[in-house]
């Protein structure tokens, strides 16, 4: 959970989805096995 202002909270999520995204994408592609879901659940995760 984020505390603070609005544009701590967004540059907090804008430093985590940097930090992580590649890597989820590519541990939710070898385990989907399809590239379009991987994309959506990375999406999801950070929603």
């Amino acid at each position: 959970m984020f505390y603070g202002s609005d544009a701590d909270s967004r540059e907090e999520i804008a430093r985590l989805m940097a930090k992580y995204s590649s890597s989820l994408l590519r541990m939710s592609a070898l385990y989907l096995k399809d590239a379009f879901l991987a994309q959506d659940a990375v999406q999801e995760t950070f929603l």
